[in-house]
């Protein structure tokens, strides 16, 4: 004699399912899953284990929300272009996102950028260039603006970001000057010449392999190719001063205008 269990049955029933009216297929269905009911039922009173329920456990993952960093103008005089792909007059309001986008202002042009925590404003002088190189984050979360600034004078103040690890780069053809905080100042030649002076803060210099640390009221001097200057105090000068040795008239078209001036001062012929 041959016994059938209730799972044989009920899949020799599932077969037979689409020979059968719909009525009959739904009534076989409802059948079969009450003999499998049934045999769970009977193997826990005989002290057998039902086959284990395979039930995912659902994955929680931390999600990072994905923060678009910018530099904003905040404000601009005179003629300011903006420079990304292409050249357009730039705007109050324009925003500096990607890799190259920035700006660049004319004679007697400035503006304002604000970095993206609200609070750190960069003043950019006439006749000055300046880049967004990269945003970077650091492993513990700081935000560092690395900025490209080939010519020109820019100014800014640091306040204490609330991440230890936050900082601003601002590359110079000399050098890379690093600023956690405080006021800092940076003023590039036309030959690449740079001169960096703090009022505030740690700034650190870096050129050619080789660092120096500016302490408030210090400042210094790179030119490419080399390494920087010791930090010195004598450089740091409240009022400007430009002595004209000589002013000779060449020919009828060029005048020579040849001057002296603290290395962190520029001078403008127009």
């Amino acid at each position: 004699m041959a016994f059938i269990t209730s799972y044989e049955i009920m899949i020799r029933q599932f077969s037979y399912v689409r020979w059968l009216p719909k009525t009959a297929s739904l009534g076989l269905l409802l059948l079969a899953v009450s003999m499998v009911a049934d045999s769970l039922a009977m193997a826990a009173q005989k002290g057998q284990q039902p086959p284990p329920l395979n039930i995912q456990k659902p994955v929680l993952r931390r999600v990072t929300p994905v923060i678009e960093r910018s530099l904003k103008i905040q404000e601009m005089e005179g003629a300011v272009t903006y420079l990304d792909d292409a050249t357009r007059p730039a705007q109050a309001g324009d925003r500096l996102k990607l890799v190259k986008d920035g700006i660049r202002t004319g004679n007697h042009a400035k503006a304002v950028l604000m970095l993206d925590d609200g609070i750190t404003p960069i003043q950019v002088s006439e006749q000055t260039e300046v880049r967004l190189k990269i945003f970077r984050v650091t492993p513990q979360g700081g935000n560092v603006t690395w900025l490209l600034v080939p010519r020109g004078q820019i100014n800014f103040r640091i306040q204490r970001f609330n991440n230890p690890t936050s900082r601003i780069k601002v590359e110079t053809p000399a050098g890379v000057i690093t600023a956690e905080r405080g006021d800092l100042g940076i003023t590039i030649s036309p030959d690449g010449k740079t001169g960096i002076a703090t009022r505030g803060g740690a700034v650190i210099v870096t050129a050619q392999a080789q660092s120096i640390v500016l302490k408030p009221g210090y400042s210094t001097v790179l030119i490419p190719g080399e390494p920087p200057f010791q930090a010195s105090s004598r450089l740091m000068k409240e009022n400007v001063k430009l002595d004209l040795e000589t002013i000779a008239a060449e020919d009828k078209a060029n005048v020579r205008i040849k001057a002296g001036l603290d290395p962190m001062n520029l001078v403008y012929v127009n």
